[in-house]
């Protein structure tokens, strides 16, 4: 006998259950989750945190900076040797590719994991299917999220301007205005387009009809959606600041060397881990969101059917006793 599902995916939530189903079904589901990071994403994280390391410990010196010996003069030069090293080309280019397909690989586990819950009907998750979803939607993912990225690309060129009006006018309030309108584009864009990666793969939909699917769907939702992503956000961002100022701490502590590059490498993989970790929580609760404002979708068509079909119903009614009464009226007029 298949055991039910503890979690409904396709129900409303109000603001509060959302966030806490989405960080309930990590846990409760934590063994796929981890499983997913480590065999489709860790090794790319691994590699991102050697090519971090590589362009932070060739631009600083952590000892002589906690000490206050390198003084300005000598932090440019390293910066200037750093940057015009092929090292520092070859590991930045290597960083925006791996980050490219981390972001691909980690929306296609989460997501993979969410339909094949979905859809299974005892809620058990195999590895294999998780890797059938992260194989097929690599480059559908990939696709949508240099979509993605055109649109904020697209926002910023645009804001670019407005400073540059800004500036011409030499109005610092004018900027500040521009700058917060800002924050607030990317803040409002960033809380619609999470729904469009959740949508492409529930719907096996494009990369375009899913932003704009994603855009119908989050009207008259948008606060709330913010407020569980955001929510989320927060804590993931204290967490690893504080794992930041210790790592770089302990770093300096250490040395200069062997010791002071694994220790670097050390925190920035724990430090992509835990990033790792709260992604899946702003992913998944994107996802429960997804599901929620399609149930309600669903109940407002069906609502609406259903008042039509009455209406329908009341109609064909009432044209019926029209009918009848016509007949009664010609046999009255008859017989009279």
């Amino acid at each position: 006998m298949d055991q039910a599902k503890e979690f409904n995916l396709l129900q409303t939530r109000d603001f509060g259950d959302l966030l806490q189903d989405s960080i309930r079904f990590v846990l409760r589901n934590a063994r796929i989750y981890l499983l997913s990071l480590v065999v489709f994403v860790g090794s790319i994280y691994l590699m991102m945190a050697v090519a971090s390391a590589v362009l932070i410990g060739g631009m600083l010196d952590f000892t002589s900076i906690l000490q206050g010996g390198m003084d300005p003069e000598a932090m440019a030069e390293s910066a200037l040797r750093m940057f015009s090293s092929s090292s520092f080309v070859s590991a930045a280019i290597t960083i925006g590719l791996l980050g490219l397909a981390a972001t691909s690989t980690l929306y296609g586990a989460v997501y993979g994991i969410m339909r094949s819950y979905h859809e299974s009907p005892d809620g058990v998750v195999e590895l294999r299917d998780v890797q059938k979803y992260v194989r097929d939607m690599f480059l559908p993912y990939l696709g949508l999220y240099l979509l993605n990225v055109l649109i904020y690309v697209g926002i910023v060129i645009v804001f670019i301007i407005l400073f540059a009006v800004a500036g011409a006018a030499d109005s610092g309030l004018l900027g500040g205005l521009f700058f917060v309108l800002f924050l607030c584009a990317l803040a409002y864009f960033y809380t619609i387009l999470a729904l469009s990666f959740p949508a492409r793969m529930q719907e096996n939909i494009s990369s375009p009809t899913a932003i704009s699917r994603a855009f119908r769907l989050i009207k008259g939702h948008w606060w709330q959606t913010f407020g569980v992503i955001a929510i989320i956000i927060i804590i993931s961002l204290i967490v690893q600041w504080v794992i930041q100022i210790f790592g770089g701490m302990f770093a300096g502590l250490t040395g200069s060397g062997f010791m002071a590059t694994m220790t670097i490498i050390g925190s920035a993989v724990v430090n992509m881990l835990i990033s790792g970790f709260f992604s899946t929580v702003v992913l998944t609760a994107a996802g429960f969101q997804y599901f929620n404002l399609q149930e309600e979708e669903q109940h407002e068509d069906s609502l609406i059917d259903e008042i039509g079909a009455e209406m329908g119903d009341r109609g064909l009614g009432d044209e019926s006793d029209s009918d009848g009464d016509s007949v009664e009226d010609g046999d009255e007029g008859g017989i009279g």
